[in-house]
């Protein structure tokens, strides 16, 4: 993999060994970073609306979904994944990003 930035982009070249799933995957996730930086929104707003929608999604369709899984909403809150995660040293993307330094 080979970065260069300039002054208006940053420039990734990568190997076409990487899948069209996993080369997409990236890409949203960068769109969201670049969404990300331009929003005044707090984390923490963010999350409570993402758990609204949950909410809203599971008034709607929980029942059937609870039936065939045996999850609830509970399973997804992201107020309770960050405040389990408080502790947790180093990011997702460190994660991934030397899970895929390892393969190479």
């Amino acid at each position: 993999m080979q970065i260069e930035r300039t002054d208006k982009e940053i420039i990734i070249r990568l190997k076409v060994s990487i899948s069209d799933k996993e080369l997409l995957e990236l890409l949203d996730y960068v769109s969201y970073l670049e969404l990300a930086s331009k929003s005044k929104t707090t984390q923490e707003e963010v999350e409570k609306l993402a758990d609204e929608v949950n909410a809203s999604w599971w008034k709607e369709n929980g029942k059937n979904f609870t039936e065939k899984t045996k999850l609830s909403l509970s399973d997804f809150s992201f107020a309770k994944s960050r405040k389990a995660l408080e502790n947790y040293k180093g990011s997702l993307s460190d994660a991934v990003a030397e899970e895929r330094r390892t393969e190479l």
